[in-house]
């Protein structure tokens, strides 16, 4: 039944892809890079986060960095075989926002979709000339998915029988 539906979706007329802008989080956990390591772990566990994302203490729109649950782990590694002392701000851990892969609001859902297809991450931020706007995750762009494919099959139902 779902595969005669498929060649009628594709008849329909394509709709214009919700933006970035219009699934994006606002809400999103940040640490400044004086942050202890330690209190940042903390601060993610009791936010239930993966990540953290690393602001400028003076302008808390700027992107400076973002630290991971992943960045977290190497606290372990350096202790037991690397014997380095750890400890001190997540700016000892963080990945640095030059490297930071991140989203624009004004991409389409198509183009996140493929962002998240070509890498490993959950969510990334979102930039908007430079300034931190706010968080997009899979689950969000899944969601959307779901919607447009379930408002395309209720279409098709209503004006094919």
């Amino acid at each position: 039944m779902v595969s005669s539906y498929q060649g009628k979706l594709h008849e329909l007329e394509k709709e214009k892809y919700p933006t970035v802008a219009e699934i994006m989080s606002r809400s999103f956990v940040t640490v400044t890079p004086d942050t202890d390591i330690y209190a940042a772990m903390d601060i993610i566990l009791a936010k239930n986060a993966s990540a953290a994302l690393v602001v400028d203490p003076d302008h808390s729109n700027v992107l400076l960095g973002i630290v991971s649950e992943k960045d977290m782990l190497r606290l372990i590694t350096q202790d037991s075989y690397e014997n380095i002392p750890h400890g001190g701000g997540v700016i000892n851990y963080m990945t640095p926002a030059d490297k930071v892969v991140h989203a624009r609001p004004d991409m389409g859902l198509n183009h996140v979709a493929e962002l998240f297809i070509n890498t490993p991450f959950k969510k990334v931020p979102v930039l908007e000339n430079g300034k931190l706007v706010g968080i997009v995750r899979r689950w969000e762009v899944l969601s959307k998915i779901s919607q447009i494919y379930k408002q395309n099959i209720e279409y098709l139902k209503v004006h094919n029988g």
